[in-house]
């Protein structure tokens, strides 16, 4: 049960985190993130970082590393130790930024590519396994929530 504050009970309420929403979330993200590392976690030795910057780089992408942190939500030195890491692994190649010469543009080599197409069926089962016994109702209702404190967020100014 998530807690709700409301004006009547703010001089009652006794915090209990287990009921926090923020926890909760963070509690949630934790569970599921540390079933989706089994897929790439042992066997490629890949952090969470790691695998999220291949994934955003997908087959085909070239990106920024700005980019990479706009569409993650990782922060900047996050990104950059997942990129140096994944170059040294030969994974990404780093190139000239012609409308920027300062930025490197960012893409998976063809070892990259392979080990990408290694994971993403594992990613896919363990998301489908995760998913086994919620209908689609009720997926649809999680991604309307999830757009929904979005929105909260935003429209409060938080």
């Amino acid at each position: 049960m998530i807690t709700t504050v409301t004006t009547e009970n703010k001089n009652d309420l006794e915090f209990q985190l287990q009921s926090f929403f923020p926890y909760l979330v963070r509690d949630f993200y934790a569970e599921v993130t540390s079933a989706v590392q089994s897929a790439y976690r042992q066997e490629y030795n890949m952090s969470p970082a790691e695998w999220r910057c291949m994934a955003i780089l997908g087959k085909d992408q070239t990106l920024s590393a700005n980019e990479i942190v706009n569409l993650s939500s990782m922060d900047k030195v996050t990104v950059s130790r997942a990129v140096k890491r994944m170059q040294e692994r030969a994974w990404l190649v780093a190139s000239s930024n012609s409308e920027d010469g300062r930025s490197k543009m960012l893409s998976l080599t063809d070892k990259g590519v392979g080990t990408y197409l290694e994971i993403v069926p594992k990613v896919l089962a363990i998301e489908e396994k995760l998913l086994s016994n919620i209908s689609e109702e009720q997926k649809n209702n999680f991604l309307d929530l999830i757009d929904k404190v979005k929105e909260n967020r935003v429209s409060n100014g938080l």
